[in-house]
């Protein structure tokens, strides 16, 4: 489900852009690209890219309790010259790193 709000919705030409943006954006989380399911994505052959503990079968959790994800499939990059409107600033991303990903 996406949430859009309809006040906020513009016709005007120089906001198509960022406006598509943000349903692209949407779409995602609907397609399951949430961080609470990355710790479920397989390989082609349909083994996990993430370790699973052997007495449930589940991925591992990390020390939150959350289920975490294999650097197989999320991994952690930092930016220092990362450009926004008033300038630059150093920030980090997590980027989504799967082999049909790296592929296309």
């Amino acid at each position: 489900r996406s949430n859009i709000c309809p006040n906020n919705v513009s016709y005007l030409k120089e906001d198509y852009y960022r406006q598509v943006q943000y349903l692209i954006h949407d779409i995602m989380h609907i397609l399951a690209f949430a961080p609470q399911l990355f710790s479920f994505f397989r390989a082609a052959d349909g083994t996990p890219l993430t370790p699973r503990n052997a007495a449930t079968g589940l991925p591992v959790r990390n020390s939150q309790g959350q289920f975490a994800w294999s650097t197989k499939v999320i991994q952690r990059s930092a930016y220092q010259n990362w450009e926004v409107a008033t300038g630059t600033i150093a920030r980090s991303a997590h980027f989504l790193v799967t082999p049909q990903v790296k592929a296309a």
